[in-house]
């Protein structure tokens, strides 16, 4: 969705995206793990080695072959991301995942696209089902954000400049007539942006004066936050939202992290997206005990923000799969603070809500996931009912986290990026579809 030194505000999903940014600096490699999962592909690979003694550690820079690095399983790989010119490879910045795909920008200003491309969401020219590695956006000029929607794609460039791709529902991608998908990214000419969010079939921006604007579908007129009709083709401004840091569009609804700390959302209430007020064309505020939020993530259908001092978790919104973190049933109708009822280990740094379930990274660098297991996105192929939230398998830290749908991704402390969840059409970019499903974390690699 998606800022600390490590970290950008993570993004919403389901139907719906995350996305985020990372600083471009090294944090410290992690030490090599005692034993490889037996069930790693990589599991019988030579340790990555300078001599017979010798062993490097996840992400170091392979020590005479330029472009290659230790990869998981200890074994030399190729740069998962690009190369520099200079032999190393470029670092994950941004990370952002749409209902089925996902995207790594790097520090170089490249972007890389995978997953399902029937729409040409992943913006390779291509909208030939599934890309299970990550391919070049190559008609993307130097970019610095980016944001995944339901199918379709954003990203900011060349400056402040709005580029998206993909599926055209609701003139998201162009207002010209009779274009239906744009399988290469397209020139949106929205000025003085700052920062931009895309959900399900609505994208919203913030310019450089922090007010918001919008466009796209508009459900009950009310979407905007001005009454704006069905499908506004340029951006309406949202009324009654200024000092805005950041945006972040759900299905139906949006909200607005200001400079204060405050959290306001506004259109479609039904499943208490705002809070537990009913649909309202005005920004509502988020009750979070008078704690400032420092990062927010808005799902389809519902959000979670972190407060104070990353000691509080507030979510609120549909509790179908007990992804607000209490029992389906026994949501208050607002806002909860759910860090303590969880057991988790704070401060956290960052929150990504998916589809039906939620994610945070805690104090100690570990994901722990709560809701819906059906797409093994709890990281887990079974869920230990007596633990409040499930612990990811990762084999390193995590610096950051995004939610799609059905899959989430973390980038590793080493500057991996790892996938779990459904993969049927290659969301995990690992290189295959099968397994349709993982609750083993998975590298995505060229």
């Amino acid at each position: 969705m998606p800022s600390s030194t490590a970290l950008s505000f993570p993004l919403r999903v389901a139907l719906k995206a995350t996305s985020l940014l990372v600083s471009a600096g090294c944090l410290d490699t992690p030490a090599r793990p005692p034993a490889l999962d037996a069930s790693s592909p990589d599991a019988s690979a030579p340790i990555c080695g300078v001599d017979d003694t010798a062993a490097l550690a996840l992400g170091a820079p392979h020590p005479s072959e330029p472009c290659r690095l230790c990869g998981p399983g200890f074994a030399f790989i190729d740069c998962p991301f690009g190369c520099r010119p200079d032999g190393t490879c470029a670092a994950v910045t941004g990370l952002a995942t749409g209902t089925s795909h996902g995207c790594a920008l790097t520090d170089d200003g490249a972007l890389n696209c995978w997953g399902w491309r029937a729409d040409g969401q992943i913006g390779d020219g291509e909208r030939a089902q599934e890309a299970a590695t990550p391919h070049h956006v190559s008609a993307l000029p130097p970019a610095r954000a980016v944001t995944a929607g339901d199918r379709h794609t954003c990203a900011l460039a060349d400056g402040d400049n709005l580029y998206c791709w993909g599926i055209n529902h609701h003139a998201l991608v162009t207002a010209t007539p009779g274009v239906t998908h744009a399988e290469v990214p397209t020139y949106l000419a929205v000025p003085a942006v700052r920062s931009v969010d895309t959900g399900t079939m609505s994208t919203c921006v913030v310019r450089t004066d922090r007010r918001v604007a919008c466009w796209g579908f508009a459900l009950d007129g009310q979407r905007f936050g001005n009454e704006t009709p069905r499908t506004a083709t340029s951006p309406k401004p949202v009324v009654g939202l200024e000092a805005v840091h950041e945006v972040q569009v759900g299905a139906g609804y949006a909200c607005a992290l200001g400079e204060d700390g405050a959290v306001r959302c506004w259109g479609d209430g039904v499943d208490g997206h705002l809070g537990g007020a009913t649909s309202s064309a005005t920004p509502v505020a988020i009750d979070t005990g008078g704690s400032p939020v420092s990062a927010m993530s808005v799902g389809a259908a519902h959000a979670c923000a972190i407060a104070g001092q990353g000691e509080r978790l507030y979510c609120w919104g549909r509790n179908d799969e007990g992804e607000l973190g209490v029992a389906v049933g026994d949501e208050p109708g607002g806002p909860i603070e759910v860090a303590d009822a969880l057991s988790l280990a704070t401060p956290l740094s960052a929150v990504a809500v998916g589809h039906d379930f939620s994610c945070v990274i805690d104090a100690s660098g570990e994901v722990r996931c709560w809701g819906s297991n059906r797409d093994l996105t709890l990281g887990r192929d079974t869920v230990d009912p007596s633990e409040p939230t499930q612990r990811v398998a990762l084999s390193e830290p995590a610096r950051a986290i995004a939610a799609g749908s059905h899959h989430a991704c973390a980038l590793g402390a080493s500057g991996f990026v790892w996938c779990w969840g459904l993969n049927g059409g290659g969301q995990l970019g690992n290189g295959r579809t099968d397994p349709p499903r993982s609750a083993r974390p998975l590298h995505v690699r060229r």
